[in-house]
């Protein structure tokens, strides 16, 4: 059905909503009934969250969460609302000559990043009024200062803490609410965008490793951005203030930690190096496992479990050595994350003691462990986790970027067939190469209003990729397709989902009279008995056989009743007698006035079609009727002749 093909993505939704066995998630996803908290609640409860502890208390009993425990999403927080918004300004971005994703995520995002970022340096900063305030206050144990100024010192002591706790729990939450957002609005331009992909132009691996852990990397970044700006001035702060107090002590301490500063960046590669590859092999174990599960009955009846464990052994070894190694490369991270600050404070005191004249003060120490602890945290820390999810982010966008920037889908322009006796016209058509060696060059066919054609050839000539041309999948270097009515493909594996039978078979369309006489023709009533609710038994894709499935996706081909069908090798899983029957009962009596073209390398029994079409190399070698066919010498389609006499 791509005559109608606009807003693909929010109608398959909406397909998929409508099943029944998904109406819990419906509630669950769109009609949440407590209001949100959050928005209702007053400052002090949005601060502690009160209302969570009874959902998580309620979770933990094993009680059933119900659609009435949960808050409706925050309107702020809605996908449709972030997609649209990125996707407008990433409109926008594309009619440049340079367009950049990156400049369309911070044009929708950048604003509320930038305020909340305000949080974070206004808690840095009170970090480091906290240490000085400290130092002033020692000095009113000493007797330095007056009680006035202790009181003072040790009052904003207190009332900094007490903000920093405050401010830091806003800033981390708001944080992960923008990485997140950031997120469901590049997923969902993505999805808008794949929909839209012709075929040839989808990397699956691209797409695998982009959906399921590309995106992460965004929380991550967004919570440590401002430490780009924050630690180059707190660095020289902190130096500058150790010059003017100790001279060039400091010198010491600081040239420790820029020692180790490398260190850190280097052990953070590793880190990221050896994460690669313990995903890699682990997705190479999953999918190992999940070649020994679909194969499971072979593997036990011949005995080939040894075989298959040690294939699956090599890939969780090399697992499990990455992971000792990352393991030690986070403990080494810790330690010097923890201890760097005391180690670099004794080398500070030991060169203050030895090379300069200048005597030792307690409160030396105190801004000494407390400024290389802050400057450890936020050069060898947070700005190192800024610049590594930086660079992940960048190359992300890069990647999402050159995805929204390739060729997409066109929607087939259906003509009105009602004044004209042509169904399908391709003139002079070649389509975009799929490998280094193959395409099609220079079909040229009409196919009339109710023929039934046949498109055969051997494997690899052409026939799926010239089916996928009709529907734009593939792509056009030239030529023209034409094509007259609404058309339905059906693919060479069949498609089930999670659903009953019934819902599968009519999928969006409305219950007929029509409905029996489909499942009839198709012999899918016999099967059917053999169920415990007949058609409206609940099945996945792995509780119907291969012929069943087929028959099923034949029987939602002909139940849609479009105009015309692209057929790719529909009889192939299924037996010789019901081929024969599907044969004469859908393929020449139900769809005798349809337009049908059938691509297959079987041809035996099809001699009621109207023509016969070959395809060779991606070029017609043949298009003539049956019987011309038959006549036609077995030395020129060798690779023909002999499925047609021994099937």
């Amino acid at each position: 059905m791509f005559d109608e093909n606009e807003n693909k993505f929010e109608s398959f939704l909406n397909i998929c909503l409508q099943s029944s066995n998904l109406g819990f998630w419906k509630n669950l996803i769109l009609m949440p009934s407590r209001p949100l908290q959050f928005c209702i609640s007053n400052f002090p409860e949005s601060r502690q969250n009160p209302w969570l502890t009874p959902l998580l208390n309620k979770g933990r009993k094993g009680d059933n969460l119900k659609t009435a425990d949960l808050d409706e999403v925050a309107s702020a927080n809605e996908s449709s609302k972030l997609i649209g918004m990125l996707s407008e300004n990433w409109q926008n971005e594309s009619r440049k000559k340079s367009p950049s994703l990156f400049k369309a995520v911070v044009k929708t995002f950048g604003g509320g990043i930038l305020l909340n970022s305000l949080f974070c340096f206004l808690e840095e900063t009170l970090r480091i009024a906290q240490t000085l305030a400290v130092i002033k206050f020692m000095e009113f144990f000493e007797n330095k200062i007056d009680f006035k100024w202790g009181l003072i010192y040790g009052s904003f002591i207190f009332l900094s803490l007490l903000i920093c706790t405050l401010v830091d729990h806003v800033y981390f939450w708001n944080s992960a609410r923008y990485g997140l957002q950031i997120q469901i609005a590049l997923r969902g331009l993505l999805y808008e965008k794949v929909l839209k992909l012709k075929k040839i132009k989808i990397d699956k691996g691209k797409l695998d490793d982009v959906f399921s852990n590309g995106l992460s990397a965004f929380e991550m970044v967004i919570e440590f951005l401002p430490y780009f700006i924050i630690a180059p001035l707190q660095l020289i702060f902190v130096f500058y203030y150790l010059f003017v107090h100790v001279h060039y002590a400091f010198l010491s301490g600081c040239a420790i930690l820029m020692c180790f500063l490398p260190i850190q960046f280097l052990t953070g590669k590793l880190f990221e190096y050896f994460q690669d590859k313990l995903n890699a092999n682990t997705r190479a174990r999953i999918d190992k496992l999940k070649e020994m599960l679909g194969s499971i009955k072979v593997i036990r009846l011949n005995s080939y479990e040894n075989y298959i464990f040690n294939r699956v052994k090599i890939f969780r070894d090399l697992e499990t050595k990455y992971l000792k190694r990352i393991h030690i490369i986070s403990a080494l991270n810790t330690i010097i994350e923890i201890d760097l600050s005391v180690y670099i404070t004794f080398v500070s005191v030991i060169f203050l003691v030895m090379f300069t004249d200048i005597p030792l003060d307690p409160a030396f120490i105190v801004y000494s462990v407390a400024f290389y602890t802050r400057l450890n945290g936020t050069l060898g820390y947070f700005l190192s986790k800024a610049i590594k999810n930086g660079f992940t982010c960048l190359q992300r966008l890069r990647n999402i970027e050159t995805l929204c920037q390739s060729d997409e889908y066109q929607i087939i322009e259906t003509l009105d067939m009602s004044n004209s006796p042509v169904s399908i016209s391709v003139n002079n058509l070649c389509s975009e190469s799929l490998n280094q060696q193959f395409s099609l060059k220079n079909i040229s066919i009409e196919v009339k209003k109710g023929e039934l054609i046949l498109l055969t050839g051997a494997n690899n000539s052409g026939k799926t990729t010239f089916l996928e041309c009709l529907l734009n999948e593939v792509g056009k270097v030239s030529g023209t397709v034409e094509i007259f009515g609404s058309v339905y493909y059906v693919t060479q594996t069949p498609w089930i989902y999670v659903d009953t039978i019934r819902n599968n078979i009519m999928f969006h369309n409305n219950y007929t009279n029509e409905y029996e006489t489909v499942i009839e023709k198709l012999g899918l009533t016999r099967d059917f008995r053999k169920l415990a609710h007949g058609d409206l038994t609940e099945v996945n894709e792995n509780e119907l056989s291969g012929g069943q499935k087929a028959r099923v996706c034949l029987a939602r081909a002909i139940y849609a009743d479009s105009d015309i069908y692209l057929f790719d090798e529909p009889l192939c899983a299924i037996d010789n007698e019901d081929s024969e029957t599907i044969r004469e009962n859908v393929f020449k009596e139900l769809l005798e006035n349809k337009t049908r073209i059938v691509a297959t390398h079987l041809v035996k029994n099809w001699n009621f079609c109207n023509r016969v079409i070959v395809l060779d190399k991606g070029s017609i070698v043949f298009n003539d009727t049956f019987g011309e066919f038959e006549k036609t010498p077995a030395n020129h389609f060798l690779f023909i002749k002999k499925n047609a006499v021994f099937l």
